[in-house]
């Protein structure tokens, strides 16, 4: 370590000390780390619940549905109708649409008529489209929405636990690097499943049948490896040729091998086939194996992506050790210009929630400034500014303790605490100031005697921390009335936001964390305003 660092690490252990040994903090530590560390824990324990962001919308119950690899969009339509026919019964739906995507991935959405949208129609409805996908056999069903419990029947999870994702202008060089960055991977015990996957969160690759030749094999035996495929697809041939009208319906016409049922995978390998003049069976001259194929080729902002995905067996600061290792390794060794490396974002602070964060560090900076200025101090603006962070743990405690889930509204109560908690202090603050700088005379309380004996003095104001206490508290004496009214009032404004219930958007949870913080701000009034504005000297 160079001495430039060793100064600036001195002096950081200075300032460290200066706030550790602070009486105010030193001799109530416990206490405060308690309160303070708990009730932040909790609060970031509730965020796994939440998505930060909502969208006002009506009630609306989401049916998923996909079938098994190996599976047909047909297959799944049959199974989808079924449903469907199920959901039509009922007159209290308004409408439902269905969208079919692919052979593993169907989504009905249902909307209710508004007269039962409030009521527990919903509700009812869920369990019952529960009760009937657990019935429904040889498919994955999920079904969401109405409330935060949901029903997944896939017990076999494919996902993985972490990603890195790659992004660059050249889809085969993206493509090299990704294969390198999974050697990387492998070489640490503790990751397994090491797969590549197209981008986005819904990019894992599907399963296909590859088939495989012993081109030695079959040089051995006078086999042409495209007369045997011809032979072999004439048997296994399936095609629609057309369309044609029966019973006043348009149907598919499709040719197919009369023996496609009975050739299954067995029959493929082990079945004789004719194949020229000869006779043979594919397992003496390759095989056919399960693989993952078909990686879908994802662009966006003219750069193609790829994840690694990999599941990792450790804590979770082991894992992200791991990953911002992997990540530094491939942009500062290996990929260069146009090509870059990252751990995608989707937790607290990514893009969007650092910019909430900022913000409040923002306000808070220019609040200080403007208090500063007006104050003509710096210590009084740090009084009026540490009354926020405690208001704060109101909000942490509101969402710790609770099954709220936190959106932007909660965002919007942090911004909120932030400019009318202050108020109370700028009051007290203010008029501390004003008394402090009266003469002295009108610091005498009652009149002062007319008839007193000649040896009696004229009675003197305290001086030092005596003086200040006393008029500390003629200003608290003077100002919490309207302190308390002004709590009140913001309380009373914001009750009628809690009566549409947690489903509502945005304004439920700017009403339960402005409600709670300014609860915890009258704590700041009586207890953290004293300790910065009285001098102890």
């Amino acid at each position: 370590m160079s001495d430039y660092d060793k100064t600036k690490a001195s002096r950081f252990d200075r300032f460290l000390d200066k706030i550790v040994t602070w009486k105010p903090y030193d001799s109530n530590r416990q206490l405060i780390d308690k309160i303070a560390s708990s009730s932040f824990g909790l609060f970031c324990k509730s965020l796994n619940r939440s998505n930060f962001y909502r969208e006002p919308e009506k009630k609306r119950l989401v049916i998923n549905a996909g079938m098994l690899e190996g599976c047909t969009v047909n297959q799944l339509n049959d199974v989808v109708k079924a449903m469907e026919n199920y959901l039509s019964k009922f007159d209290e739906i308004s409408v439902f649409t269905t969208s079919i995507y692919s052979y593993d991935n169907a989504e009905i959405s249902v909307e209710f008529k508004p007269e039962y949208e409030n009521t527990g129609f919903p509700s009812v409805l869920k369990s019952e489209v529960t009760r009937m996908a657990i019935n429904f056999g040889g498919a994955n069903w999920r079904v969401s929405g109405i409330d935060d419990n949901n029903f997944n029947n896939n017990i076999v999870s494919s996902s993985k636990d972490n990603r890195i994702s790659l992004k660059g202008y050249n889809y085969q060089e993206l493509s090299r690097y990704a294969e390198r960055l999974l050697a990387y991977l492998s070489t640490n015990r503790r990751v397994q499943g090491a797969e590549i996957w197209s981008g986005g969160w819904n990019g894992r690759p599907s399963m296909e049948f590859v088939l495989d030749y012993d081109f030695g094999q079959m040089t051995l035996a006078d086999i042409n490896p495209y007369s045997y495929y011809n032979a072999l697809g004439s048997l296994l041939y399936e095609r629609r040729i057309g369309t044609s009208e029966y019973d006043g319906e348009a149907v598919d016409v499709v040719l197919r091998s009369s023996d496609l049922d009975r050739y299954d995978l067995w029959h493929v390998l082990n079945f004789p086939m004719d194949v020229g003049q000869k006779k043979m069976t594919l397992s003496s001259v390759g095989g056919i194996d399960k693989r993952r194929t078909g990686v879908t080729i994802k662009k966006s902002n003219q750069s193609y992506e790829l994840v690694v995905c990999y599941d990792f067996i450790g804590s979770w600061e082991l894992s992200r050790s791991l990953s911002q290792k992997a990540v530094k390794y491939m942009n500062d060794e290996v990929l260069p210009i146009g090509f870059k490396a990252e751990v995608p974002g989707w937790g607290w602070f990514d893009t969007a929630k650092q910019q909430y964060a900022w913000l409040l560090f923002l306000i808070l900076a220019v609040m200080y400034v403007m208090l500063a200025i007006t104050f003509e101090s710096f210590r009084y603006p740090l009084a009026v500014i540490f009354m926020v962070p405690v208001s704060f743990i109101g909000l942490f405690l509101a969402f710790g303790l609770s099954d709220f889930s936190f959106d932007q509204g909660g965002f919007a109560a942090f911004v909120m605490l932030s400019g009318i908690v202050v108020n109370a202090g700028i009051y007290l603050v203010t008029t501390y100031q004003s008394l402090l700088h009266q003469p002295v005379p009108e610091l005498v309380e009652g009149p002062v005697p007319v008839v007193r004996q000649a040896h009696q003095p004229v009675p003197e104001p305290a001086e030092g921390p005596a003086k200040e206490i006393r008029l500390y508290v003629k200003s608290y004496s003077r100002k919490i009335n309207p302190i308390t009214l002004t709590i009140v009032s913001t309380i009373l404004g914001l009750l009628p936001f809690l009566t549409d219930g947690p489903e509502e958007v945005f304004w439920f949870d700017f009403a339960v964390g402005t409600i709670s913080g300014m609860l915890f701000s009258i704590l700041a009034v009586i207890f953290i305003l004293p300790v910065f504005c009285v001098s102890r000297q």
